[in-house]
């Protein structure tokens, strides 16, 4: 895959020779503390696998990459829409909706929680890519 391409080549590795920082290099997928997206910094740019989540693929190919700054007032733009229940149409969309309703034969609660966002780049021109080679 292009991250583990980018952990085993040589200028990543050479880089990293005698630093404390290259305990990241050897945990990546291996290590104790190994998060579910590993990550490190290299180049300037901060490098994390977004493998799979839950089993679901991310729409990224693991031959592919995917680049945005960070630090930039206003470059991502967050929306809510409205929850899918009847009382909700026509309304102006909330960050989180929670729902509550008896269970048959008052034996519980049966609850729901959900959230309708859409995320949105204001510039995507800044947006980039890589392939591995």
């Amino acid at each position: 895959t292009f991250f583990d391409q980018l952990l085993t080549h040589k200028e990543v590795r050479d880089t990293y020779k005698g630093w404390s920082e290259a305990q990241i290099l050897r945990e990546s997928y291996i290590g104790k503390n190994r998060s579910e997206n590993p990550m490190f910094e290299f180049g300037g740019i901060v490098w994390e696998n977004y493998g799979e989540i839950d089993g679901e693929g991310v729409g990224i190919p693991t031959t592919k990459a995917r680049f945005f700054p960070i630090g930039v007032p206003n470059l991502f733009k967050t929306y809510q829409s409205p929850a899918d229940y009847i009382e909700t149409v026509n309304t102006l969309g909330q960050r989180l909706y929670a729902k509550q309703w008896p269970m048959p034969n008052d034996k519980g609660i049966n609850g729901e929680l959900q959230m309708n966002e859409l995320q949105l780049c204001t510039r995507p021109g800044v947006l980039m890519g890589a392939r591995n080679t």
